[in-house]
Formats: C-alpha cells, structure tokens, sequence
C-alpha cells in the first residue's frame, strides 16, 4: 500500500518543481574545482580521545564535557579538508563553559522559576476556563521549550563557524541573537500550531535567515532560495506517515475482545507478547517514517544547495532519501551496540558521506577574500546544545 504511493514522488521531481523566489540562471556544466575531503589515517587517535573524553566527563560529574568538545573538534577540523586545505577549530573549552553558564543564568534560570511560579498559581483546574487556561499555557510552554532548542541550534552554528579558520581566514554568521529569535518563535508556533503542515515554510525561513547573513571572511554567500517551497513533497511524507501508522495500529493492537480475554485469564506470557508486538510496531512505525522524512530532507537540501553561491563556486547535492536514511540507521546501529564508544565512526561517515554527495563547481577568488572582524557576540553560543554533535 506504500509502495504504490511512493511512486507518486516522479510527480514531484525537484527539476519539475517551480519553487518560487529568484532561481539563478543555470549556467553550463563547469569543471568540479573542489571537495571535501576526510582523512582517515588518525582514527585510531580519535576512537581512544572519545574514549578517555568519556571515562572524564563521568568522573568530573559532566563538567569536563566542555574540554572534551574542544579536543575532539581540534582533531577532527584537521581531519578534514576542502580544496586540499585543511580546517582548524579555534574555540576552547573555558569560552564553551562560560557561554553554558551565561545562557543558564540569563535565559533557563529565569524561565524556570518563572514556570514554576506559573504552575504554583494555576493549580488544579476545577472549571472548564481554568482547563482551557491551563491547556493554552501548557501550548505556550512548548512552542518557547521548541523555540529556545531551535536558538541553541542557531547559536552553536554561530559560534562554530566564528572559531573554524580555512586557510586562516575565519567564518561568521551576522545576525542578531534576537532577530533569530523572532524566526524561531514565529516558526515553531506556525508549524506546530497547523499541525505540522507549514514545516517547509519555517524550513525556508530558517535556511534563507541563516544562509544570507554568512561568509567567508568578507565573501559573502548568496542564497536565491524562495520562501515557500517543497509543500507537495512534505504532505506526500505526512499523508504516508499517517498510512504507515494506520496499518501498523490495526495490525498491532489488539481487539478489546481479546485484551478482555487476556486480562481476565491473567495470562502473563499473553500479556508480555502482546505488549512485545506493540514495541516492534512502534519501532517498525518509527523507521518507516523516518525514511519517508529522509526523503523530504534529501530534496530540501538539494533546492537549498542548488541555490546557494560563495563568489565563484556554486554547489550540487545528490544524496537520495534513501541514502540519508541509510547514514541514519547505520549510525544509529553503530552507537547502540557500541554504546556509544564508536561515536567518532559516525562523524567521519557524516563528513564522508557529505564529501560523497556535495559537488562543488567553479573556484574561490583568493584576491576577493579578506579576513573579517572577530565576532565576539559568538561567545555562549554553545551553552544551549553544545555536545558532541559535530555537524
């Protein structure tokens, strides 16, 4: 019944689409110029630094974490390498440890006593207004919960792309902190609050908001990107998302006339197996819809690459759904029967894979590149979301 359905995505290619906003004209197929590249020869090193960054930060109670960031990323910035040149990560661990403590006593102190005020004051709600009342807060407390993560995501970019030099020149996103803030509150309130249906919309403003105000050095990247784009693809996946849970709930859970039959036999063995059907289906739903979002995500980051220029070069994503959701579970199989030990395995497949799939055309002009001001507003912006989490 999926199958089927999935055909339908010829009708939605990405070249057939007119996504809307400024389209730069195509120009003939030029010479790849450059690639990303992964050298793999100091993995070894990497494996045993996680290893020993791990043993740290649980004997420290966590607090090493912040070092333990600085030393994978030095290593793994000079593993990789574009145009033949390699990364270097300038941040250190007391800058991430200071912004953690920043945004803790500014931004989560704050709002945590302020919820807890909230909640004192509210209550049990014994009428239908206090119930409405307590349901729209609760609604609040989500979209600013979702908004504060998307500002971390925001902010950590930010302070990563200030602290990588290519070349010796360094990166920088110019924008506001607070600018980015009515981004993320006005896109999480729109796509949660229909639903998720206007997820590509805050999928283009984010990238168009992010995109526009980065460079290298003084070199600025253009972004031709429309603000409405992919809408058919994204209810493709929800429509097929909703199939996908449809069958697996009526194959799954059982008839009330079997619970009841169940329950009142106080068949214990019955009980386990039904619940143990309910899990594999849960967990079958699960990677089933993320594969059909891998498909969304493949041809968002095809549109967003395609329009996309940094001075001379321009740049051509071909990774299918189905490779990025194969990234995913691999990853995901490697972390879990590794417990998590193997994690640099999963940075250098997410680096190689995008090296694989990432054509980049044309050249960069050294001439029309001169170093940019140090963007000393980065600092703290790894304290939401800092981990981790290279990419």
């Amino acid at each position: 019944m999926i199958t089927p359905a999935l055909s339908a995505r010829a009708a939605l290619d990405l070249d057939k689409i007119d996504y809307g906003g400024d389209k730069p004209q195509q120009e003939g197929r030029r010479e790849i110029a450059s690639r990303l590249a992964y050298d793999r020869s100091r993995d070894d090193t990497l494996i045993g630094m996680h290893i020993v960054n791990v043993i740290l930060i649980v004997v420290t109670a966590t607090l090493y974490r912040f070092w333990a960031v600085t030393r994978v990323r030095r290593l793994v910035w000079s593993k990789t390498r574009f145009d033949g040149e390699p990364f270097e990560y300038t941040g250190n661990g007391l800058e991430i440890f200071l912004g953690f403590l920043k945004v803790f006593a500014v931004v989560l102190l704050p709002i945590g006593v302020l919820a807890a005020v909230v909640d004192a004051s509210i209550g049990i709600p014994t009428t239908m207004e206090e119930l409405a009342t307590q349901e729209l807060y609760a609604g609040a407390q989500v979209v600013v919960i979702l908004s504060l993560l998307e500002m971390g995501r925001f902010l950590s970019w930010r302070y990563r792309l200030s602290r990588t030099r290519w070349r010796g020149i360094r990166g920088r996103i110019d924008a506001s902190v607070w600018r980015y803030a009515g981004v993320a509150l006005l896109t999480v309130a729109a796509w949660l609050f229909t639903g998720t249906l206007l997820k590509p919309v805050a999928d283009a403003m984010r990238a168009k908001f992010v995109l526009s105000r980065m460079s290298l050095g003084t070199q600025k990247v253009q972004y031709f990107g429309g603000d409405v784009i992919l809408f058919g693809r994204w209810f493709m996946v929800a429509f097929l998302s909703g199939v996908v849970v449809a069958i697996i709930a009526t194959a799954a859970i059982p008839s009330e006339d079997v619970m009841e039959s169940v329950m009142a036999a106080d068949d214990i063995n019955a009980g386990e197996a039904i619940v143990g059907r309910l899990v594999i289906a849960l967990v079958i739903a699960y990677v089933l819809i993320m594969w059909l979002y891998f498909w969304y995500r493949a041809g968002f980051w095809r549109y967003v690459a395609e329009h996309t220029r940094l001075g001379g070069l321009s740049f051509r994503f071909h990774a299918s759904g189905t490779q990025m959701f194969g990234l995913w579970l691999g990853n995901m199989l490697i972390l879990v029967f590794s417990v998590g030990l193997l994690a640099p395995l999963t940075w250098r497949r997410r680096i190689e894979f995008l090296a694989r799939h990432l054509e980049v055309l044309g050249a960069l002009d050294p001439a029309m590149i001169r170093q940019a001001a140090e963007d000393d507003g980065a600092l703290g912006g790894e304290g939401l979301v800092g981990d981790f989490d290279i990419a």
